[in-house]
């Protein structure tokens, strides 16, 4: 067991790292390693703690400091709609079974949320909120549910509708599923655009309840936008890829809502 001397060098340690990093803006995990004396794995652990804490951006082999990584780049969607595939079907199938027949359900907009739009067929009698052009075309050509799309103004190239307040109807919805760029503990659901994040906001606060699919390449890192602070997230839902250590700091933060796909 680690004694307090032990944790107070260690916090001393990841300060001086952290302060390290945002100094040269660039560090390798063995340039670490050599100029704080400590082990390769010792390095990767705080190196770990200093990014859940949205303090870092973690690489392959090192990290960068937040000031060098461009936290507001938003990819297109056709840039996303194949990477993580597998685990994004994985994520949309467990989702699926949250969902009853008769229920009122919003999708947000999304390249997993699409996917958890496409296994809908198997039920019967849902209302679908949708703030997605595309997935309201899905919906409408493979599905008798009745789609509901919010009115707004169309993003260009995003395929989602950004609105106001002032025209999101004063509608009740049972269960909001929603994506994400970035999932940290501290810094909650992340996305690169502010007028989507504040959209999410206000679907989710229209509804009973809030699930969050999230494939396990976005656990720990942080985008530009806050959407929801990760306490206030109902159900979490991520694919089996996840990472144990990622598993025990939401665990050991309280968060019991995490579903592992199957």
């Amino acid at each position: 067991m680690e004694n307090k001397n032990q944790i107070v060098f260690v916090e001393e340690r990841r300060d001086q790292i952290f302060k390290y990093i945002e100094s040269v803006k660039k560090a390798t995990v063995s340039e670490l390693s050599i100029e704080f004396n400590v082990s390769t794995s010792t390095v990767r652990t705080d190196l770990l703690s200093l990014e859940n804490k949205g303090l870092i951006h973690r690489t392959h082999g090192g990290a960068l400091s937040l000031d060098n990584i461009k936290v507001s780049l938003e990819p297109l969607p056709t840039s996303k709609q194949n990477l993580m595939i597998k685990q994004k079907k994985e994520i949309a199938n467990s989702a699926n079974r949250i969902i009853e027949d008769g229920d009122t359900i919003a999708i947000c907009t999304g390249t997993t949320t699409m996917e958890l739009a496409k296994t809908l067929i198997n039920k019967k009698n849902l209302t679908i909120v949708v703030n997605d052009i595309k997935i309201a075309n899905w919906l409408e050509n493979n599905t008798d549910h009745v789609v509901y799309v919010i009115g707004g103004i169309v993003r260009r190239n995003f395929h989602y509708v950004s609105f106001t307040s002032e025209t999101f109807p004063l509608i009740n919805i049972d269960k909001a599923f929603f994506t994400c760029n970035g999932l940290n503990v501290n810094k909650g659901a992340t996305i690169p655009d502010f007028m989507l994040a504040e959209n999410i906001r206000m679907i989710i606060n229209h509804s009973n309840e809030s699930c969050l699919l999230c494939d396990s390449s976005k656990f720990g890192h942080v985008s530009f936008v806050k959407i929801i602070a990760t306490d206030e997230i109902d159900k979490i839902i991520v694919d089996k890829d996840v990472k144990q250590e990622h598993i025990s700091l939401f665990s050991n933060n309280g968060f019991t809502n995490l579903i592992i796909s199957s």
